[in-house]
């Protein structure tokens, strides 16, 4: 059962790959809305949470990545020059 976790968690993250990458190359957000990203953000993080409460590690792994991921490209979003 944990296996199913893991790869929908690896599947998931690594779906901000692509634009991560993209947002970093052109160190702009513009383009991205500012609802969606804060709303990720906050999803990611209550995952998280929600993982690390019950020790439930296919949650905690992937969260944990997603919210780095997105919070890069929140980053760029708001203190970015073009954000």
């Amino acid at each position: 059962m944990d296996t199913v976790g893991y790869v929908a968690g690896v599947i998931s993250t690594f779906a901000y790959l692509p634009q991560v990458v993209r947002t970093c190359r052109t160190r702009s957000a513009r383009d991205l809305s500012l609802v969606t990203l804060v709303s990720l953000t906050t999803a990611a993080s209550l995952w998280l949470l929600y993982g690390i409460m019950s020790a439930q590690w296919p949650v905690i792994f992937p969260n944990a990545a997603t919210l780095v991921l997105t919070v890069v490209i929140l980053g760029y979003k708001v203190f970015g020059d073009s954000g």
